[in-house]
């Protein structure tokens, strides 16, 4: 691969993270829990990091009663320490290991959980009624069950809680996870997110223009000069994590934003955008029950509907703009790269006291996009066909730090941004909100 090529792929994602109004996400509370009289339970001790920071200042409000939850469950690695060095070794040009990209079960084999132990884990979740996905890397178990069966393997309960005027599910006490299950750090367990995404849409037209056009962009950090020499990206794979759907690739629609955008500012190439759902493997089906099952892995989302609605899926299905603006500016300034669009969706996972839907029906109010990014970023690393991959969303230090973050540099975050950078995969985050 041209390094030139791939440079100016690596730029146009740049730009695009720059383009892009970037921060924490918006976290839909599972359930809104009302004024409730109750006491708040007292907090255990725990080795599993949980990010019990997030409650902090937080209200108690009762116990939590919900259909089903979904845990990103971080298995032990062999050497998670290791994984950070390889990457910054693997980067550097005097390094003997530089360019010595690794397979996903390289990963796993050198820096992941020992196999055993993973697949123990596992088998140790589903025996508790547990629907699981495993990855090749070996790190990470997306794990969905009935609240009484995630109680019991991660031993805590679950409650409702006030921080602000955000509402949000979180463990009661600290977990004691079952000694079967190799448990290191547990994700997406407290609901809370300090940051509420705004969605403003704003239809561009010849009269109204926001912000920079494509080729204003392009002359700032001279594309042009890039496009003249013949570098467009073409050969590349630019891989987008989503915060939310989008319409481009999905064949129910007629015409994809990009397209249009394209349209609109008379801009051509040849690169094509693909949403990629995950995949039926390594995935188990759970118990069968409402929302006891992982489906039969990530699905289609069902097709956008109208930017403005509210509601729950799938009658209403609404785009996330920050997932547009990457997509837009990923394949107007890389006119000839591919798009690898990461979009996590399970018609089971729902976070509502709704009864999730059964027999692949679709849910009540299943999560999508930012509530899954951990799904999305290990399905990119397992699958490894990104060349370089862009985030527009991100995690303050204060909200992350025990739980994405450890002070000594590691924790999930580092690790997941190692993998893939381990891989040969760039990968660029936009900072701002926090």
């Amino acid at each position: 691969m041209n390094p030139l090529t791939k440079a100016a792929a690596l730029a146009a994602l740049l730009a695009a993270a720059l383009a892009a109004c970037s921060g924490g996400g918006k976290n839909v509370p599972a359930s809104s829990a009302g004024a409730i009289a109750a006491v708040a339970p007292q907090r255990g001790s725990s080795d599993v990091a949980y990010g019990a920071d997030l409650l902090t200042d937080a209200q108690y409000l009762g116990p939590a009663t919900l259909d089903s939850l979904g845990v990103d469950v971080f298995v032990t690695m062999r050497d998670a320490a290791g994984l950070v060095n390889y990457a910054a070794q693997v980067s550097d040009p005097l390094s003997p290991l530089y360019r010595q990209w690794l397979r996903p079960e390289e990963l796993g084999d050198r820096f992941g959980a020992i196999k055993d132990d993973y697949d123990a884990t596992a088998a140790a979740l589903r025996s508790f009624g547990i629907a699981t996905k495993t990855y090749p890397q070996r790190q990470m178990i997306r794990a969905r069950g009935p609240q009484p069966a995630l109680e019991r393997a991660l031993g805590t309960t679950f409650a409702y809680y006030r921080k602000g005027d955000v509402v949000f599910v979180a463990p009661a006490t600290a977990p004691h996870p079952s000694a079967a299950v190799h448990i290191a750090a547990l994700g997406a367990l407290a609901g809370y997110s300090a940051n509420q995404r705004a969605f403003v849409p704003v239809r561009a037209g010849n009269a109204l223009v926001q912000g920079l056009t494509p080729r204003q962009i392009a002359n700032v950090f001279d594309f042009t000069g890039a496009w003249n020499a013949g570098y467009t990206g073409r050969g590349i794979n630019v891989g987008i994590i989503a915060t939310g759907p989008i319409t481009d690739g999905d064949p129910r629609i007629a015409i994809g934003d990009v397209a249009d955008f394209k349209v609109l500012y008379g801009l051509g190439g040849s690169g094509a955008i693909r949403q990629v759902f995950g995949t039926d493997a390594n995935v188990s089906p759970g118990n069968g029950s409402p929302g006891g099952s992982y489906s039969t892995g990530l699905a289609t989302p069902p097709p956008v509907t109208n930017i403005n609605c509210k509601g729950t899926l799938p009658a209403c299905n609404p785009e996330d703009i920050e997932a547009q603006l990457d997509t837009e500016q990923a394949s107007t300034l890389a006119p000839d790269a591919n798009v690898l669009f990461y979009i996590a969706y399970n018609p089971n996972e729902c976070n509502s006291r709704t009864p999730c839907g059964t027999g692949g029906a679709p849910a009540a109010a299943p999560a999508i996009g930012i509530n899954e990014t951990d799904d999305e970023i290990q399905q990119a690393i397992g699958d490894n066909q990104a060349d370089v991959i862009s985030m527009s969303f991100g995690i303050g230090e204060p909200q992350g730090k025990g739980f994405n973050f450890n002070a000594n540099g590691v924790g999930f975050g580092p690790t997941e941004f190692a993998s893939l950078v381990a891989e040969g995969i760039a990968v660029f985050a936009s900072s701002g909100d926090t």
